[in-house]
């Protein structure tokens, strides 16, 4: 998949790998790598693979980092998902509770908060002690967040040499982390990776957009003009691959995939040559344009509307406590995304909706029909929970499964999320939609949710 620089990988040498990428800024050793080149795609590939899960025999574990500032409370909600990823723990550890003192100096709740995450690292340190685990840290920014998750015992020099010269593998907590800080490791213990090379861009393209590789796409002049003009960016690659599936799947009176394909390549050239929109990069403009399909011939912002206030009203991470799992953005019950989008439908009809059209005479419908184009979009990903049956001893492993499994949805990358603030608060064209969007989408969503819920207490 590309160009990978230092593929030396787990070499035994540092129980501490890097996946970072190129510099966002051509010859700038000090700008951050660049975003959606694949990073935690690659860590996800390298934790599935059969030879790693053979070698971490004792569990793999995931943890989201992020740019917030690691305190108490986040820190220890962080060691309890990693320990309930694990399977040899049963149950969750109990870590002190630290209280605020009224009056007390910033300095010394400081350096207090300090002793209990140091103390909660050690009791992690212990119960990983003599065991085998990979613990990828995903979009770490600063060295000092290794620094909490390096579950080291404090054990003599020659005791870890002798260890180290038995070559045995017993006993080591290895990290694997992401991130766009370049420098956050020695070169040795970092792969970088770079842009995809041209044929591996059409292949994401021809697989991303559902189309088997058999079409004369994969081999056709508008395929590779496609992959430049996204500068063979994996994400931006990707998301032109699922545009273009949308459109195929849709174009009932259009026979020909070349005509398809041409009609991406002129959309995608007639964004990069326009300045319509200041300060918006290749990205924005290739999600503004597949969130806006062609309604009686005339662009629609139903999907952008949508997409901004799931963003608005689900993933504002300034209400977020820290106690809430680690996972952002986060999941949200598809249910739950139904009433905000059927809410907004109504909401915004006049503006949304001319008479006559297709989704005036069905809103219901299309309140379906958003999150999975959004999902077909590769926006939102579809998530499902299996709830275990454990008095079925039965084979057919459907039947464990109880029927009335949670379906969650979640943002895919964190650009697609900063999109979404974008056409909530800066999108000129979304501007008469969106003027006190948070407070009137807020609103409304917590007085339809409110008015459903009347079987709260049913159980």
């Amino acid at each position: 998949r590309g160009n990978v620089r230092n593929t030396s990988g787990f070499s035994g040498r540092s129980s501490m790998v890097a996946i970072s990428s190129v510099p966002e800024v051509l010859n700038d050793p000090d700008a951050y790598g660049m975003r959606g080149i694949g990073k935690s795609t690659m860590a996800a590939m390298v934790t599935s693979h059969s030879d790693v899960r053979r070698y971490f025999k004792d569990g793999i574990a995931w943890v989201n980092v992020g740019p917030k500032e690691m305190n108490y409370a986040r820190y220890t909600q962080c060691l309890r998902e990693l320990i309930s990823q694990l399977e040899f723990y049963d149950g969750v550890p109990l870590f002190a509770e630290l209280l605020h003192t009224p009056g007390e100096p910033l300095s010394r709740r400081k350096r207090r908060e300090i002793g209990f995450m140091i103390y909660a690292r050690d009791t992690v340190t212990e119960l990983l002690q003599n065991r085998n685990v990979l613990i990828v840290l995903d979009d770490v920014y600063f060295e000092s967040e290794l620094e909490w998750f390096t579950f080291a015992p404090a054990v003599p020099v020659s005791m870890v040499r002798t260890a180290s010269s038995d070559n045995s593998a017993d006993g080591k907590a290895t990290l694997l982390v992401t991130t766009r800080t370049r420098d956050l490791l020695p070169a040795a213990d970092t792969v970088e990776l770079d842009l995809l090379e041209e044929q591996d861009a059409i292949r994401l393209l021809v697989n991303e957009s559902g189309l088997s590789s058999d079409y004369a796409i994969a081999e056709s002049k508008e395929a590779l003009s496609v992959v430049r003009e996204c500068a063979n960016h994996p994400l931006a690659v990707k998301t032109v691959g699922r545009w273009l599936g949308l459109k195929h799947a849709s174009a009932g009176i259009i026979s020909s995939v070349e005509e398809i394909h041409e009609d991406v390549a002129n959309s995608i050239d007639r964004i990069l040559k326009s300045g319509d929109i200041q300060g918006a990069d290749m990205m924005y403009e290739i999600m503004s344009m597949s969130f806006s399909p062609a309604v009686n011939g005339e662009p629609t912002n139903v999907i952008k509307l949508c997409f901004a206030a799931f963003v608005t009203v689900f993933c504002n991470e300034e209400y977020y406590s820290d106690f809430l799992p680690s996972v952002y953005p986060p999941m949200i019950p598809v249910s739950t995304a139904d009433v905000l989008f059927e809410t907004l439908l109504e909401l915004e009809e006049d503006s949304l909706f001319q008479e006559g059209s297709l989704f005036y005479t069905q809103r219901r419908e299309a309140t379906i029909l958003i999150p999975e184009a959004l999902s077909k979009l590769g926006v939102l990903k579809v998530i499902t929970t299996y709830s275990g049956d454990s008095g079925d001893d039965s084979s057919n492993s459907t039947s464990r499964y109880s029927l009335n499994d949670s379906r969650f949805l979640q943002i895919m990358h964190f650009i697609q999320y900063e999109y979404g603030e974008y056409l909530a608060k800066e999108e000129f064209g979304m501007r008469p939609l969106t003027d006190d969007a948070e407070r009137r989408w807020n609103r409304a969503f917590a007085t339809a949710y409110l008015r459903q819920a009347a079987d709260w207490d049913s159980e």
